[in-house]
């Protein structure tokens, strides 16, 4: 009778048993640890798996590689204020139109307010996003900005608006 040796307490079968009757241990290649066959077994799958996640959500993640647009690229125009009154400050409403000169459209778009004074002196200035969702490539939308401010109304002769920071728009805006 022809044997091997077990793989696992290296007593002598039969050389087609796939069980040691002493140990009880399988004598295939699946299941043995050691063997590198099991490995691969383990690793390729999992390796398979990775790439077809990668590639199922790489276009998740396009939105957050949109690119900068330069500031210049949109423009302001026909802005107007006007003056709420409450009981601890002002309120600001700005109002105007924004233009776009750029071939992309214009997605998330940051504004800065300032308010000036007599002679041009800076009284406030803050940053806010405009209410429409993305300005059109070559068009123009229209922006109104809402604030609180502590300056009062009689210090306040104009309200400036200037692009402060822009993105593409993306697949998501």
């Amino acid at each position: 009778m022809e044997t091997k040796e077990c793989r696992h307490c290296k007593q002598p079968i039969h050389k087609d048993a796939r069980r040691c009757q002493h140990c009880q241990g399988m004598q295939g290649w699946i299941s043995d640890p050691k063997d590198p066959r099991m490995w691969m077994l383990a690793f390729v799958p999992l390796v398979i798996f990775m790439v077809i996640i990668f590639f199922v959500f790489r276009d998740v993640t396009k939105p957050l590689e949109r690119s900068e647009l330069s500031p210049s690229s949109l423009s302001i125009k026909d802005v107007s204020y006007r003056y709420g009154t409450g009981p601890s400050s002002s309120t600001i409403f700005v109002s105007g139109e924004v233009s776009n000169t750029s071939e992309q459209d214009a997605g998330k778009t940051c504004l800065r307010v300032n308010l000036l004074g007599q002679h041009d002196k800076l009284i406030d200035s803050f940053v806010q996003s405009m209410d429409v969702s993305f300005v059109p490539a070559k068009g123009t939308s229209r922006f109104r900005l809402v604030a609180g401010t502590p300056a009062r109304p009689e210090e306040i002769r104009k309200a400036a608006v200037v692009v402060e920071r822009i993105r593409a728009r993306g697949r998501w805006d």
